[in-house]
């Protein structure tokens, strides 16, 4: 699941999340909800299996990655889904994507075990260089592929979901203050 209509900023500078782009095929899930949807918490935590460290501008690729693991219950490596999405043409700079795209690249590659993957001492050129990721990776990565996703545009959506213990992806505008 995923939302995003901002392109988040800090300090004057862009930061990973780009806006997103209009596609036709989005469906709008808010017809279902009219009435105004009633939570079923007023707090609610889902509990996921790791903590990220988010490396440049993969905020984006992170959360998916997070997400995925709790669709999977098992560890994955963010690092991974950014080798992947660089090789797809869905990054800019050091990072930069959009919410879908991180979400059409967990579709299309998948996301490699954490195992398979170690964290990178080096800059973002080797954070995200395709050769690090073994054939072994690539095969397993397949076996952490999504079949679809969806979009939600409103707070009923939001709130529905996570009652229902998904995990949704939002992108905001923050700072440092």
């Amino acid at each position: 699941m995923l939302l995003t209509k901002l392109r988040t900023k800090i300090t004057g500078r862009p930061l990973g999340l780009q806006k997103l782009p209009k596609d036709e095929r989005d469906l709008n899930l808010g017809f279902l909800w009219f009435g105004g949807y009633e939570p079923l918490h007023t707090r609610k935590e889902i509990k996921t299996l790791s903590v990220k460290l988010q490396r440049y501008n993969t905020c984006g690729w992170n959360s998916s990655t997070t997400g995925k693991e709790v669709d999977e219950d098992v560890k994955l490596s963010p690092r991974s889904l950014v080798i992947f999405g660089k090789e797809a043409g869905y990054i800019s700079g050091d990072g930069f994507s959009n919410l879908r795209n991180n979400e059409k690249t967990v579709q299309k590659y998948g996301i490699a075990e954490e195992r398979f993957l170690s964290e990178s001492n080096g800059g973002w050129s080797d954070y995200s260089d395709s050769a690090r990721l073994t054939p072994e990776a690539r095969q397993n990565a397949t076996t952490h592929r999504s079949e679809t996703y969806w979009s939600i545009t409103n707070i009923d959506g939001i709130l529905k979901a996570i009652d229902d213990e998904r995990i949704v992806k939002v992108g905001v505008k923050w700072y440092h203050a």
